[in-house]
């Protein structure tokens, strides 16, 4: 019987040949599309409200508060009485004034007719003089007459200027017992009683005025933040009350300089508050708008990163300036980006160059990653800022009481046998 070849060789020179290594797979990535957004740029901000204006009006004048016309809360228009003070004393120097300034008129005309008489008699001596009829000696006293009379004229026109103004004092210090409302608004604060006496010295606040109809929110932000920032930028804010309410603003005022210790710039926000729903000393918590909306292309903020810059050659010692680098797939190969970043809305960022609407941008850790390597790709959905979220959410919330409201209305008008559910008539 034959026996069989053996296969011992031949497993011997399988052993010897080298083994073939597999090809490693091209490295998972996951990315999203980058895609067009509409970047409003917002800041947060907080701050405490507060009335547009604030006028306290305080004692001028010592006396008793014989009318107090207004309480707190009450609202009063600009030009009302609100309060006033006992003017006995002052309407008696009033009185007074008045009568001096009747007296120094009455001189002053009398002083005027003298002059007016003794320039005639000096027109008659003059005269006389002429013609020999009148010595010089009485010429000459003629003329020291006249002038002495308009000298007593012009002493008289100064007393009654001076008494004028002694009783234009003494109305000020009459008008000064009465207290206006220099703007209108409510009565935030009362600080004296009816029948109560005012002492000048201490100087008493009368009552407060506070104007409602606009509030008022002073905040600050980050300096390198604020570069946008502009007078009429739009703010969006929460108010924290019994309950919460989404207002809206604009900016008033920034600040052109920056506080060196905080490194900050203050800006006042002004807040239209025509209902009187918000009242100083709210808190207030929300986002001002920088540089105004905009459409641009926007990427995840998780596909940005931080590096350092390449290095200049500059040994000066200071820290090497960081720049903005996310990875793309283009051709199915991995590519890395040096880019600029723009405005931030939620989790989207914008990029000012080197992307277009469109490209794939790898959002998952590219530690792994080197330039020109191929790639797997995974595509993921690109996150939507809250904002948007909420819109949508809205639409499809409308949407679904619209197929509800008109499936409702289809069963309502389908006869009784054929309605959903409906038990089959009997024969």
């Amino acid at each position: 019987m034959a026996r069989p070849a053996s296969s011992a060789p031949a497993a011997r020179l399988a052993a010897a040949q080298p083994v073939q290594k597999k090809p490693a797979e091209p490295p998972r990535v996951e990315v999203v599309r980058a895609a067009m957004h509409t970047f409003s740029g917002r800041l947060p901000i907080t701050g405490e409200l507060k009335p547009i204006q604030e006028v306290t009006l305080k004692s001028r004048i010592g006396g008793v508060v014989v009318v107090l016309a207004y309480d707190e809360g009450d609202y009063v228009k600009k030009g009302a009485l609100i309060a006033r003070i006992e003017a006995q004393n002052q309407n008696a120097q009033f009185r007074g004034s008045q009568a001096a300034v009747s007296v120094a008129e009455a001189q002053l005309q009398r002083a005027q007719a003298d002059l007016e008489r003794l320039k005639r008699d000096l027109a008659r001596v003059e005269q006389l003089n002429s013609q020999g009829a009148a010595d010089q000696k009485t010429l000459d006293d003629t003329r020291s007459a006249v002038k002495l009379a308009t000298v007593t004229v012009q002493s008289a026109a100064a007393q009654l200027d001076q008494s004028r103004a002694s009783r234009d004092l003494a109305r000020n210090a009459v008008g000064e017992t009465r207290y206006v409302a220099p703007i209108s608004g409510v009565i935030s604060r009362r600080g004296v009683s009816l029948h109560e006496y005012v002492d000048t010295m201490k100087n008493r606040d009368i009552v407060t005025i506070v104007d409602n109809s606009a509030m008022e929110l002073v905040a600050s932000v980050a300096a390198d933040l604020a570069s946008g920032l502009t007078k009429g930028a739009k703010v969006e804010f929460q108010v924290k009350s019994n309950t919460v309410r989404t207002i809206e603003g604009e900016v008033s005022a920034v600040n052109p300089t920056v506080d060196p210790r905080t490194r900050t710039i203050r800006l006042r926000v002004r807040i239209p508050n025509p209902d009187g729903v918000l009242k100083g000393g709210m808190y207030a918590t929300g986002y001002v708008t920088v540089g105004g909306e905009r459409r641009a292309v926007g990427v995840p903020s998780q596909a940005l990163r931080q590096e350092a810059a390449l290095d200049t050659g500059d040994d000066s010692g200071e820290e090497a300036d960081k720049q903005s680098v996310l990875w793309r797939v283009k051709n199915g190969r991995a590519e890395k980006l040096v880019v600029r970043s723009g405005l931030s809305d939620g989790d989207l960022v914008e990029i000012i160059d080197s992307v277009a609407e469109g490209d794939q941008i790898i959002i998952s850790s590219p530690a792994n990653l080197k330039s020109d390597i191929a790639v797997q790709v995974h595509e993921a959905t690109l996150p939507t800022s809250t904002k948007e979220a909420a819109k949508d959410t809205e639409k499809d919330g409308a949407k679904a009481a619209e197929k509800d409201a008109a499936e409702a209305g289809k069963e309502a008008a389908a006869p009784q046998g054929k309605k959903k559910g409906a038990a089959p008539a009997k024969k």
